[in-house]
């Protein structure tokens, strides 16, 4: 996987920014910086697209899979899809902000 442009890093970097206050930290998962809340992740940030754990059933989830380029997110070539993550291109960067919020929602139960 290309790493993550200069832009792309600083995105990620404003969202964590935006979430520390809502219990978000920095760390990683499946190899990737992530955001994390409670020690779950909640978003990671892969190449120049972010990747959210969105519960499958939402209206969110739906909608970042609409979005051009989006699609579920298989973290290896040797694993299945996970259908609760969606990776989102950069080009979606402003709603990123909801959907992050949505992921941490969902991972504080």
């Amino acid at each position: 996987m290309t790493p993550p442009s200069a832009a792309a890093r600083l995105l990620f970097d404003g969202l964590a920014t935006e979430l520390r206050g809502d219990g978000v930290s920095i760390g990683m998962a499946f190899g990737h910086r992530a955001l994390k809340h409670s020690g779950l992740g909640v978003a990671c940030l892969a190449g120049d697209s972010m990747v959210f754990r969105l519960p499958v059933a939402s209206p969110e989830h739906a909608e970042a899979l609409a979005v051009e380029g989006a699609h579920t997110w298989a973290p290896s070539t040797m694993n299945a899809a996970l259908p609760d993550w969606v990776v989102v291109p950069v080009e979606s960067s402003a709603r990123w902000l909801p959907w992050a919020r949505v992921a941490v929602s969902a991972a504080a139960g």
